[in-house]
């Protein structure tokens, strides 16, 4: 004779409503509906025991005061995601209040800020190998071997530009942290050339004196 079916029907434990219940290969099985409002058949003694919890939405019923990474758990919300997992509101440690899933809370650790910091501290080193790589005495080596004009140039050269006020081209250049003045002309090709000349006596040959150390070095 199999064994009885113990009526639990609308008993809940944690978070499952057992509605019914039936015996298959000598076990018996709750049909329980859970909070997040999926249903599914689990076996008995798993659910009394409390060993199942959820439909598998939430392993954890209650994470009130738990704390993951700069967030802490503040409430439980209504919500739920299109899985059936409930979502939290959390504060977070630099004090902005989100809202994070069970799944989410253990991947982001933080309401974002961290990712930023983390972003920026990235930046920062990047910049840093850059600097120790490209920068030598003072001197942006990738930037003099290339002619990058800026936005707002409106010459086409780089280093030249039209002075409103004075109706004059003027002409200037940067070189170990220093703006070298290279004078103001009527004739925008008198500015381009003592531009050029600059360039020659300036980035020009600090290039062939590190390529010559190169070399010298290998």
């Amino acid at each position: 004779m199999g064994k009885k079916l113990q009526d639990l029907t609308g008993k809940k434990i944690n978070m499952l409503t057992i509605k019914d219940a039936k015996r298959e290969n000598n076990r018996t099985y709750y049909f329980c509906e859970c909070e997040c409002g999926n249903s599914k058949w689990i076996r008995a003694d798993q659910v009394k025991n409390g060993r199942i919890k959820s439909c598998g939405c939430n392993h954890y019923s209650d994470l009130l005061n738990e704390k993951f990474g700069r967030l802490t758990v503040i409430e439980k919300t209504d919500k739920r995601t299109k899985r059936g997992v409930v979502i939290w509101k959390c504060i977070c440690d630099c004090g902005n209040l989100v809202e994070k899933s069970t799944v989410s809370l253990r991947r982001d650790k933080s309401c974002g800020c961290l990712h930023r910091e983390q972003g920026k501290e990235k930046v920062i080193k990047m910049r840093k190998v850059h600097l120790e790589k490209n920068i030598i005495d003072n001197v942006n080596v990738p930037s003099i071997k290339r002619d990058t004009l800026y936005r707002h140039n409106t010459s086409g050269v780089t280093g030249v530009f039209y002075d409103t006020h004075n109706k004059k081209w003027g002409a200037q250049i940067y070189f170990k942290k220093k703006c070298y003045r290279l004078g103001q002309y009527d004739d925008k090709q008198d500015a381009i050339k003592a531009r050029k000349d600059a360039e020659e006596k300036m980035h020009k040959e600090f290039l062939r004196n590190l390529e010559k150390e190169n070399r010298n070095g290998n």
